[in-house]
């Protein structure tokens, strides 16, 4: 656990401040080194990174991620397709209403 923390403060140290936000975050919860619900924590607690887009991409469907992802400060939760055709599709769509036709505040 501690090992973890050292790894998400790591990155969010070299994170902060960005150049720029990027307009959408996806992130998975399942990750080799430490939880993307930890990420996404971490990212929230960062003043400049609470109103950016971030949606939860992962192959977990259990309500207890679920949950957590949207108590932590998830926009979406997706779960990934299995098949190829179908994720594909998925992506596509996040695009469309993510990179398009969302509206995200100004940068301040």
């Amino acid at each position: 656990m501690a090992r973890r923390r050292s790894i998400i403060l790591r990155v969010s140290k070299t994170w902060y401040p960005p150049p720029a936000l990027p307009v959408l975050f996806l992130l998975d919860i399942n990750m080799p080194r430490c939880s993307g619900l930890e990420v996404l924590e971490r990212l929230r607690d960062m003043p400049l990174r609470r109103t950016m887009p971030i949606v939860v991409f992962s192959s977990s469907n259990h309500p207890r991620d679920v949950e957590q992802a949207y108590r932590l400060g998830a926009n979406a939760y997706l779960v990934k397709p299995t098949s190829t055709i179908e994720r594909n599709e998925m992506i596509r769509t996040v695009q469309a209403f993510w990179l398009q036709l969302n509206q995200i505040p100004a940068a301040t």
